[in-house]
């Protein structure tokens, strides 16, 4: 950016062409503002960018000889939704498609995107959750979520201390558990998140916590995060996550990978939370050039340990 791009002479173009390795970063920024500008039908000024995208259906030589090729229900419901957005595939394009993904597995999408958002849902290399998450999107299960009114809303969280402070809301329908709300917010305390909450109109159940909640906190008269909360939600409505010592992180993570099956997320209310548990990777090691088995420490950190006492709880209240 403020080298090459910035010694760009006002006669040159510039042309950015390249592979999605997932959600977030500049490329997807780039890529995205050329869209908005695209669709709202906007003249391009010099300093702007022209999107061009090149799906893999307009490549001839993606076909195959349907003969053999057998063809399963997610398969039919994939297609069908590409039918919906206006993209029709013949009967050798779903054979290619069909065959190709045999081959990439829930890669696919980083290499042969049907549409620009199929290009951004492609698993990060290095992600826990990324197989989880795929699979949650060929079910169709990233869609939408509406809140059932008779039914009490549990509530996931993660403790910052002048840091970020999340909530993920579920809804247990059955065997599955229903993802209809998130909330992220920095150096916010519970009184604030309770008017939110309240303004929500949900009526709340239990709220899991990490164990940390017991620890004191200055500036509020030395009471515990346990006792603040308290105060404001209600006795008997706290469960606490055990401690790393009781569940280590790496056991944390697994039950998160057991428990994402079960959910189903709501496009739009969640779309934030999302996009942490997609880009929840391990530290990368550039002396060995390989992943450490540990997690980055960074904006996708605390939504992802939220989501991890979820997991915890929620299972443990099933038993």
């Amino acid at each position: 950016k403020s080298g090459a791009l910035n010694s760009v002479s006002p006669d040159c173009e510039v042309i950015f062409e390249s592979t999605s390795c997932g959600r977030g970063g500049d490329y997807e920024d780039r890529i995205m503002r050329a869209k908005k500008h695209q669709e709202m039908g906007l003249k391009l000024t010099k300093m702007d960018y022209r999107l061009i995208f090149v799906p893999w259906m307009w490549d001839e030589t993606c076909r195959l000889d349907p003969e053999g090729v057998p063809t399963y229900p997610r398969h039919e419901e994939y297609f069908n939704s590409l039918k919906a957005k206006g993209i029709e595939l013949d009967a050798f394009q779903r054979a290619w498609w069909i065959k190709k993904e045999e081959e990439q597995g829930p890669t696919i999408k980083l290499d042969y995107p049907s549409t620009i958002d199929e290009a951004f849902e492609s698993i990060l290399e290095g992600a826990y959750y990324s197989n989880e998450m795929t699979q949650l999107r060929l079910n169709h299960r990233i869609t939408s979520v509406p809140h059932q009114p008779g039914i009490l809303v549990d509530t996931a969280w993660d403790l910052g201390m002048d840091d970020i402070m999340v909530i993920w809301f579920t809804q247990r329908v059955g065997r599955e558990y229903r993802i209809i709300d998130y909330m992220a917010e920095k150096d916010k305390g519970f009184d604030y998140f309770y008017d939110k909450m309240i303004l929500k109109g949900y009526r709340y159940g239990k709220h899991y916590h990490p164990f940390d909640i017991a620890f004191r906190e200055m500036g509020n008269m030395g009471l515990s995060r346990f006792e603040s909360f308290e105060k404001l939600f209600g006795r008997n409505t706290i469960v606490k996550c055990p401690s790393p010592q009781q569940i280590s992180p790496a056991d944390g993570i697994n039950a998160v990978r057991k428990f994402l099956p079960m959910c189903l997320f709501d496009l739009e209310k969640t779309e934030e939370g999302v996009d942490a548990l997609d880009a929840y990777t391990k530290i990368w090691d550039n002396k060995l050039g390989t992943y450490q088995n540990s997690p980055r420490n960074d904006w996708a950190s605390h939504p992802a340990d939220a989501f991890r006492v979820l997991a915890i709880c929620a299972t443990m209240q099933e038993q």
